[in-house]
């Protein structure tokens, strides 16, 4: 997904491979979500179960809100960079946070 939007700069080409990717990227995140339901099925004991989800949402909700300050920095118009890098960007940073976090 970043290289389409960092490397291509027709527009019509762009829209069509950048949905492709997305596509791609998610159905591939949808089908590792079992693996990992079925890891915290069998190491996870059932009553602590609501608590570790319940720490890993509220973690993550608040990841959430400070990723958006960042997010509303790269993207501001007197931001560090001009469109379309500024969201190839984004997507590396994504890229990254889905293999290493």
């Amino acid at each position: 997904m970043d290289l389409t939007i960092n490397f291509i700069k027709e527009q019509n080409l762009l829209l069509i491979l950048f949905f492709a990717a997305f596509i791609i990227s998610s159905l591939t995140s949808g089908l590792a979500g079992l693996p990992y339901l079925e890891v915290v099925s069998k190491t996870i004991p059932p009553d602590r179960r609501g608590e570790f989800f319940a720490w890993r949402f509220g973690l993550a909700g608040l990841g959430s809100i400070i990723a958006s300050i960042f997010v509303r920095w790269i993207l501001e118009p007197e931001g560090p960079f001009t469109f379309p890098y500024n969201y190839g960007i984004l997507s590396l940073i994504f890229c990254f946070s889905e293999r290493y976090l």
